[in-house]
């Protein structure tokens, strides 16, 4: 009972704290940007109305200050009933085992040793703890009952099975246990299990038991395999919470991952990926994507789910510009900052992309890319799968890897970008703009509608100029499906 009381406080006091922080935030917000000057001038006075707002903002602050410390004592009486408990089954195990000890040694009832006194149990022995297998099944079904996990649309539906299929490579790696088994020598068979998972197991050996699997086949990166440990520990953090387990053991583990592991593309690669063989291009898609990548930063992601709709006009600059945005059924972003607008580069323009979008248009399709097929619930795996084939299976780079053997894939595209805006002279906030990258103006960006606005873009992104890039294909303007 004091545990749900102590936790019934600490919610109220959560609470009080989100609501105090939301009234400091909306009166930041809506300071205007003479008043935001007025306050940095150190030799200004200041007005009535901003002072009687500066007011306001010191009671407030000093108000959440109360509630914060409120809501610490209630998180540590809350912490102090958890211990308690744990205490008490601690207790309770030991007891367990003492008791079992003396029924194995048939040690009489009554007979005492040191302070103990043993005494006659007909209890049965405590249950074994589930098993992993029973355990993600209770955790799937909270996750989708809470709609944290969402099953509305194909694409959702296929990452919960990619997930379902990630745990049973979990599964398989540790050999399903009771959880409580769960110990350090797991942890690090777990670790060095992940690190050793195949690259593309479910299309390369999909039937192939992991000890089955060749040693030296590729693996998938440091970055997946720590992908892959986060989504476990969220897992362990409800085993941990729902008393399955004594000690989640994954939270303190991590997989030190290498944010270079992608080569930059050097101009030989640009000029033998952008100039192929007439018939490694069947389909429009596999002319305009990589173009539209090279010229906007955009991710295969991104371009691979637009939609006619997503290519507009603006009547104020003339500029043509492409949305990417997660909020249509479907569509999804790798972060807020993900959703913007991005300027449609002239050579795109003037080498026939309009006319292709004009073409589409006409065949009143909810896709840009009426040939380019779903995988898992998304078009952008098939958009790796090809540009994986073209260096892998018809081998059109003459130097695969970078000198470090980082592999050069369709996202090294956005590295071209970066790099050549950047030595273009763009601004480093301007050019995060247009890739999709989180603006690094700290608060500041708080107070600004548009850090970047859309003939800022365009204006920086005409500063690209891209050596070897074929605009010549018979099947750029061809529409199928």
């Amino acid at each position: 009972m004091a545990k749900k009381k102590y936790q019934r406080e600490q919610m109220i006091s959560r609470g009080k704290v989100s609501v105090t922080k939301a009234k400091l935030n909306e009166i930041e917000d809506n300071l205007t940007r003479d008043q935001l000057q007025e306050l940095q001038s150190p030799t200004t006075e200041l007005t009535p109305e901003l002072t009687s707002i500066i007011d306001e903002i010191t009671a407030l602050q000093f108000d959440l200050e109360e509630k914060e410390a409120t809501l610490e004592q209630a998180t540590a009486d809350v912490e102090i009933a958890n211990n308690a408990e744990r205490d008490i089954r601690e207790k309770q195990r030991l007891e367990q085992i003492v008791s079992e000890v003396e029924q194995s040694l048939e040690v009489p009832a009554g007979y005492t040793y040191g302070t103990h006194t043993a005494t006659q149990t007909t209890e049965p022995p405590s249950p074994p703890s589930p098993l992993f297998s029973e355990l993600w099944i209770e955790y799937r079904e909270r996750k989708i009952k809470l709609r944290e996990w969402k099953t509305e649309s194909s694409k959702q539906r296929s990452r919960l099975k990619e997930r379902d299929s990630e745990f049973r490579d979990f599964l398989e790696i540790i050999d399903d246990m009771p959880a409580s088994d769960f110990n350090k020598g797991t942890t690090i068979r777990l670790i060095d299990g992940l690190l050793s998972l195949p690259l593309n197991r479910t299309k390369r050996y999909k039937d192939t038991p992991l000890k089955d699997i060749p040693a030296n086949a590729e693996k998938i990166s440091p970055e997946t395999a720590a992908h892959r440990l986060n989504y476990l520990k969220g897992f362990f953090k409800f085993l941990e919470k729902e008393e399955y387990i004594g000690r989640n053991r994954l939270q303190d583990e991590s997989i030190e991952s290498n944010p270079k592991s992608y080569a930059t593309p050097s101009p030989t690669d640009i000029k033998e990926w952008f100039n192929l063989k007439e018939e490694l291009i069947t389909h429009a898609w596999q002319f305009w994507i990589p173009r539209i990548a090279i010229y906007s930063g955009a991710r295969q992601l991104e371009i691979a789910q637009l939609k006619p709709k997503d290519i507009k006009h603006d009547p104020d600059t003339g500029i043509l510009y492409f949305v990417i945005q997660d909020t249509d059924a479907g569509n999804s972003t790798k972060s807020s900052a993900s959703n913007r607008l991005v300027p449609l580069h002239s050579q795109l323009i003037n080498n026939g992309f309009m006319d292709y979008y004009e073409a589409v248009k006409l065949k009143h399709t909810d896709t840009l890319w009426p040939s380019l097929k779903e995988k898992l619930g998304s078009k952008a795996p098939n958009v790796s799968d090809y540009w994986a084939d073209l260096r892998d299976k018809h081998k059109v780079l003459s130097e695969p890897a970078g000198e470090f053997g980082h592999r050069k894939v369709f996202h090294s595209l956005r590295r071209v970008i970066i790099n050549r805006l950047l030595e273009a002279g763009v601004n480093l906030e301007t050019i995060q703009c247009i890739v999709g990258h989180e603006p690094s103006m700290g608060i500041t960006k708080r107070y600004i509608d548009n850090p970047a606005p859309l003939p800022a873009k365009k204006e920086a992104t005409e500063k690209l100029l891209i050596e070897n890039v074929s605009w010549s294909h018979p099947c750029k303007l061809a529409i199928k499906g």
